[in-house]
């Protein structure tokens, strides 16, 4: 590319002219209108540690318009690319963003959606290590703590200790009912641990459904040992936002105390 050059005042039939085509770069160290002073491409140059915003717009339906935006780096701000969605009433509104990880903090890409006036949610990170964190993906973890003592069925369980809660999970303490947020096919899984000295055993998982059994139940564990035993449950459920799941303990008692916790869940979204 050939050095920039500034077009005067008395050269400005070059650009004045109807039809005329620039085949070449345009740099401006202003505002660039195309319209008149009223009628602005969004382009800014100088502003908080020299940050240059050009946008792109494209012509959509209805007289709508797509909008793309380069924001360039500088050593406290990295590269950012974001859109948004110009509408006929000619309201730009932002949708979405793609902002670059400082150095210092690993580098890479961020990944964000509006979820609401002025409220973004950064969806996903890609670290310049190769690691990808997903920070809204759905995930909860812990164990039944001290929420419960030796329940006998038939009873719904209980949980307080929890260890991983992101996403937007709800947990209703009172009905043991997680509720998830959106829509996909999660992974649920449980280790109950059965009380020695009684025979049958067993814990289904209810979605929307708060007394599970053998034929309605998704996800199904069982055990006729009368000694000890730890058996497990693990189940993949195709979900819908605001459905809910329950470890149901259907027959026996599991084991649980204060000192001895031993029984551990995970709800997660997988795709």
């Amino acid at each position: 590319m050939g050095k920039a050059r500034n077009i005067s005042k008395a050269e400005s039939r070059f650009v004045n002219a109807t039809g005329d085509t620039i085949t070449g770069d345009v740099h401006t160290t202003g505002k660039l209108y195309t319209n008149g002073a009223s009628d602005a491409v969004e382009y800014t140059s100088g502003g908080v540690d020299g940050l240059e915003y050009f946008p792109n717009v494209l012509s959509g339906p209805t007289g709508e318009h797509r909008v793309a935006a380069f924001v360039s780096g500088h050593t406290s701000a990295p590269p950012s690319v974001w859109w948004a969605h110009k509408g006929a009433d000619g309201v730009q509104r932002s949708i979405g963003a793609i902002d670059g990880i400082p150095r210092s903090s690993g580098g890479g890409l961020s990944f964000w959606a509006q979820a609401g006036v002025n409220s973004w949610a950064n969806g996903m990170s890609l670290y310049g290590t190769g690691h990808v964190r997903l920070h809204m993906q759905p995930m909860m973890s812990g164990q039944t703590g001290s929420a419960m003592t030796d329940p006998t069925a038939p009873i719904a369980l209980k949980f307080n200790d929890f260890w991983v809660n992101q996403g937007g999970i709800a947990y209703n303490s009172t009905t043991g009912r997680f509720t998830v947020p959106v829509a996909g096919v999660y992974r649920i899984t449980m280790n109950p641990f059965k009380i020695d000295g009684d025979s049958a055993f067993r814990v289904l998982i209810g979605v929307n459904n708060d007394a599970p059994n053998q034929t309605t139940h998704k996800g199904h564990c069982y055990t006729n040992n009368e000694d000890y035993d730890t058996v497990s449950l693990n189940s993949l459920v195709n979900l819908s936002a605001g459905d809910y799941i329950v470890f149901y303990l259907q027959q026996g008692t599991m084991y649980n105390r204060s000192t001895d916790r031993f029984n551990q869940f995970s709800i997660e979204l997988v795709g």
